[in-house]
Order: structure tokens, then sequence, then C-alpha cells
């Protein structure tokens, strides 16, 4: 495995990264450019969370970020249950404007397949981009990779995805604000 699992599995501490992201971790360190608007995989070395946080453990500590776009904007697994971890939790995009912060996807296989709409979220809007036509040929290769090695069809719209993850969990920015 390459350098962005090596520090994902160091970030992630006690919880194993999940397998799927271990082969996302790979198609990234292969293809380090952006595929899916400007989200890029990687660990929270600067700690960001734990400054989103305000040093507040009970907030911090619940969340694992695994990558961010290019607002500076976390995208992580959220743990607000005791036996969650990353493979049975929601995916959070941790705004980097302190509003709009929301669980993004159900799960990961969802946020992957959401990755190939290739538009951003938009927390000040509540909403995605347009598709970002200058990455076409990554996107494309982004999406025939995830059908092969999982799977998984592509989606050109990422809000059904985003409407079940919210529909599934709590509310993410209300429990943030109640610490």
């Amino acid at each position: 495995m390459g350098n962005t699992y090596k520090a994902l599995k160091k970030s992630f501490g006690k919880y194993a990264v999940p397998d799927m992201l271990k082969e996302l971790c790979d198609y990234w360190d292969n293809n380090p450019y952006y595929f899916a608007g400007s989200i890029e995989i990687q660990a929270d070395e600067e700690h960001i969370a734990h400054d989103w946080f305000g040093d507040i453990e009970e907030g911090y500590s619940k969340v694992l970020p695994f990558g961010i776009d290019g607002a500076g904007s976390l995208i992580g697994f959220w743990l607000y249950e005791d036996g969650m971890t990353p493979d049975n939790a929601p995916v959070i995009f941790l705004s980097s404007e302190g509003v709009g912060s929301t669980v993004i996807a159900d799960n990961l296989a969802d946020y992957l397949v959401m990755l190939t709409a290739n538009r951003d979220y938009v927390p000040f809007d509540g909403e995605f981009l347009e598709y970002e036509e200058e990455q076409r040929g990554e996107s494309g290769e982004y999406r025939a990779w995830l059908k092969s090695k999982f799977g998984l069809d592509p989606v050109d719209d990422p809000e059904p995805l985003w409407e079940k993850g919210k529909s599934r969990h709590p509310d993410f920015e209300e429990w943030a604000e109640s610490l």
C-alpha cells in the first residue's frame, strides 16, 4: 500500500481503514489529480478536525477524516454511536466555512458513487455545483475504476444519495452545535 493509506492508517488509530478506502487510497496514489470536483484523498495530518471542534474531545474524537476539498472542508466518517466504525458510519462534510456541515452519504460506498457525479458540495447553498467539465477524462477513468473494482454504477446527480444519508442519521450540524 502507498503513502496515502499509511497516513490514514496512522490517523485512524484504533480503527481499521475499510478495504474500499484502502483501494481508493491506491487509486489516488496512482492518479493524484482531481477526478471528482476538488476532493483529495488524505489524512488529517494538520489536525483540522481537532481545531474545527475547538479542542472539544467529544466532537473531534467522533470524526475520522479521509479527504479534503479545495476550500479546506473535510470529508470523514462520523462515529456518533458506541460501536460505530468506519465500516458502518456515515460520511460527513465538515465545512471550513462554519456553515453547511452535514451527513453527505449513508456510507463509504454511497460516497464513492457520489464522487462519480464530479460535483462539489457548496455548504452555503446546501447543494452541489454543476458537473466539472474540465475533469471529464479523469472523472471517466474514476467511474470505470469504481465499476470494475466494486461493481458500483456511476450517477450524474449526487443529491438522492445525499438525501438518503441525511434521512438515516442524526443532523450533524445540530449535534456539533450541542457540544
